[in-house]
């Protein structure tokens, strides 16, 4: 088990001092970003009558529930460090160790990286790194370390929210876009049927606060870090004309309240980079639709706000946005009529007749179209 409490240092015969510790890599740093490989330093200072020790050692104990696994390419080998070990074969920590051939009189510091792990922190959450510091051919486990402290450090992750540009209006992430046919609409084909169903999603994604549209934006060093280990709370205001039917797939985990039309819910994010709550709708049969290549935009505000261990919501880390839902109308079958022998079309008109035709037929079958689907004609009707 180990035990620190702030740094200890050795006094030595003539008063010698020597400490040790864990220090930022950069200058005026005061966070560590989640699941980015951050700098820091393993620093030993050595002063009064010892002028240089021999072949010692530094022990850093990395967290395993906070922190990714270390690797020997983590260290850079300066003042005095000659090898590194990677020990994981404690049930708590990942242990780095450093193997000096000599420290002297003085300062050094040992430039050492480490990655907080996604999920497992809060924003704002103290976490320490501890380290100590022995003499050649000291058991840890048993001995006294010549110097040890137990070095706090904060932790910066990202709220969650709509990820797009400073000056989008619909970004493709938070937008559905969907053909419906005859089925789906009324029986002039102007207005979404009360049998339709829409399936729907929020959309949530870590990144930092993006304060000219609500949302947040990309990280820049990576999709994906800054990933807060709390849950998300998604609400989503429902547009006048849906329906709410809680027998709905994928509606069971929402809750309705009718006053304000909203759904809610809280999610678990896990190690989920996007998280994408799916939920369905049906319509009132006043929600109109237009006819295709024209889609009618429908528009439903979504916040989203961490949560709070103890179930209460941190509003300093609300976002807001909008997801937006596409239709458009085709026909289930559209025939084309087409005069064979003009317009580019090289089939000669024949002798006998005067006219001859080409008809093609479209069937929209979905949003994606049936293959190896037929259309059977019983009966061709011209007009004159």
């Amino acid at each position: 088990m180990l035990s620190l409490s702030g740094e200890v240092y050795a006094t030595g015969a003539g008063g010698s001092v020597i400490t040790t510790d864990v220090r930022y890599g950069l200058s005026g740093q005061t966070s560590s970003l989640v699941a980015q490989k951050d700098s820091y330093y393993v620093t030993n200072t050595i002063s009064g009558a010892v002028s240089t020790l021999y072949n010692p050692f530094s022990y850093v104990y990395f967290d395993k529930s906070i922190f990714a696994p270390p690797v020997v390419s983590d260290v850079t080998l300066a003042s005095g460090a000659s090898s590194v070990n990677i020990i994981n074969t404690d049930p708590n920590y990942y242990i780095v160790k450093i193997n000096y051939s000599r420290l002297d009189t003085g300062y050094s510091a040992i430039p050492i990286k480490a990655t907080l792990k996604n999920s497992a922190v809060q924003n704002g959450e103290t976490f320490h790194i501890p380290v100590k510091l022995f003499e050649a051919g000291k058991n840890p486990a048993t001995d006294a370390p010549l110097a040890s402290s137990n070095d706090q450090f904060v932790a910066k992750a990202y709220p969650v929210g709509i990820m797009s540009a400073n000056t989008s209006t619909v970004a493709s992430n938070n937008r559905k876009s969907e053909y419906i046919s005859d089925d789906a609409t009324n029986a002039t084909n102007d207005r979404l049927s009360t049998d339709f169903v829409s399936s729907l999603f929020g959309y949530g994604y870590s990144g930092p606060a993006n304060t000219a549209n609500g949302g947040v934006s990309q990280v820049p060093s990576g999709t994906g870090a800054g990933m807060d280990k709390r849950k998300v709370e998604f609400k989503i205001t429902l547009p006048a004309t849906a329906v709410w039917d809680p027998s709905l797939p994928n509606n069971s985990d929402w809750t309705y309240n009718s006053a304000d039309r909203t759904i809610t819910q809280v999610v678990d994010r896990g190690l989920g980079t996007v998280l994408q709550p799916p939920f369905s709708l049906k319509w009132d049969g006043n929600q109109p639709v237009t006819l295709a290549p024209t889609w009618t935009k429908i528009t439903m505000q979504q916040v989203t706000t961490l949560v709070n261990d103890d179930g209460t919501l941190d509003n300093s880390t609300r976002r807001s946005g909008d997801l937006y839902y596409h239709v458009s109308y085709v026909r289930r079958i559209r025939i084309k009529k087409t005069l064979l022998g003009e317009g580019g079309y090289l089939v000669p008109r024949d002798a006998d007749y005067k006219y001859n035709y080409l008809v093609s037929v479209d069937q929209f079958g979905g949003t994606r179209p049936q293959t190896a689907s037929s259309v059977t004609f019983r009966m061709i009707e011209d007009e004159p």
